[in-house]
């Protein structure tokens, strides 16, 4: 499995490889799950295909490239009790459906995780972060400037 994604890795572009170690920090912190339990494939997505033929699988995180398409799955998700799995894998790819593709997002929004989108939408996620943050951090020193003005006036009554 290692030597499965190594190569996987060595065949990324720069920007995916950069979201490859995104997913791996992210799942890395799920408490609940082994990071050994992760398994990436290449993905084709088909539109025509629907999600019955998915069997509502959905992956926790898509990487989408020009060059190819990675997705993730717990292995828990995607094998039966007795091993077989629950969608065809040939020669490590995958075929999903867009729909269940764009249902990444609904999911992993409902359950606190990752998603992974185009590298546009990341920079204007990463910008509206960016800008609540710095709201959150101007909001946090006034309250402390607050604090030590009242702290001060106390001291000199």
């Amino acid at each position: 499995m290692e030597n499965k994604v190594q190569v996987f890795f060595d065949s990324m572009c720069n920007s995916c490889q950069y979201k490859f170690k995104k997913v791996i920090s992210v799942a890395k912190k799920n408490a609940l799950k082994d990071l050994d339990d992760l398994q990436v494939f290449l993905c084709t997505v088909d539109k025509n295909r629907s999600i019955e033929d998915d069997n509502g699988l959905v992956p926790l995180a898509f990487i989408f490239c020009k060059k190819d398409s990675y997705v993730f799955f717990w292995k828990e998700d995607l094998y039966n009790g007795d091993g077989s799995s629950k969608i065809k894998i040939v020669n490590d790819r995958l075929i999903l459906s867009q729909a269940i593709i764009d249902r990444i997002k609904e999911h992993n929004a409902n359950n606190n995780e990752l998603i992974v989108v185009k590298k546009k939408q990341t920079q204007d996620i990463t910008s509206k972060l960016i800008s609540e943050n710095n709201t959150s951090i101007v909001k946090h020193f006034n309250r402390q400037m607050a604090i030590m003005g009242l702290i001060f006036y106390e001291i000199r009554k």
